[in-house]
């Protein structure tokens, strides 16, 4: 059947005022792509499986567009309007401040959120948070202030979020492994394990592992 290049451009067209209306749906239609993408990915390099789980992938698409992209969105025009401007320093400046203030949040809710969709209860998705989150946010912050940077200082308000996913392509690998690596399992500096005392044995691991003394 031949394509109706009249229709097509119409399709477009359409699709770009929602765009522009809506400048949400922008990063919300790109993390539907790469976060998929990244999960994916992430699984091709992971040697222990023999196959794509494609719902272990869509829910990554899902989780990325409804929820990681919307809240990114709000983030960033807040932010824009706290530190109006572009000059090196407020880009620098806001690099920074999105790091320190809303990366722990957005790391959080990724663990989080990613372990309930999974079906897992609350007790294990804070036992993964805990286990994951302080590594997580060190390996962010060397990575993600330079690249938040250049976001603020050279690209328009609107592309932002956009822009942010496509940098994120390969952050998103990386927390996809760290989310689907059991936190015994991770490399050493790459899982926080808490420790408590036993009055009467001495020093005990809290997931039942006790040192050499």
């Amino acid at each position: 059947m031949p394509i109706n290049l009249s229709a097509v451009a119409s399709l477009v067209k359409s699709l770009r005022q929602v765009a522009d209306r809506y400048p949400v749906t922008r990063g919300m239609v790109t993390y539907a792509i790469l976060w998929p993408s990244g999960n994916l990915l992430q699984q091709t390099l992971d040697k222990s499986r023999d196959w794509w789980d494609l719902r272990e992938a869509a829910r990554y698409g899902l989780y990325g567009s409804l929820i990681t992209a919307p809240l990114l969105h709000h983030w960033l025009q807040l932010l824009t309007r706290l530190l109006p401007g572009a000059s090196l320093s407020q880009a620098v400046a806001k690099g920074y401040i999105d790091q320190l203030v809303f990366a722990p949040f957005n790391i959080s809710q990724f663990f989080v959120g990613m372990s309930l969709l999974e079906g897992h209860p609350m007790d294990e998705a804070l036992e993964e948070w805990s286990r994951k989150f302080l590594s997580t946010w060190m390996i962010s912050l060397s990575v993600w202030p330079l690249i938040q940077s250049l976001n603020f200082g050279l690209v328009p308000a609107k592309n932002r979020v956009m822009a942010m996913s496509l940098g994120s392509f390969l952050w998103m690998v990386f927390i996809s492994y760290m989310q689907h690596t059991r936190a015994d399992d991770l490399p050493e500096g790459l899982s926080q394990r808490r420790v408590h005392y036993d009055y009467h044995d001495g020093p005990t691991e809290l997931f039942g592992h006790r040192p050499s003394a």
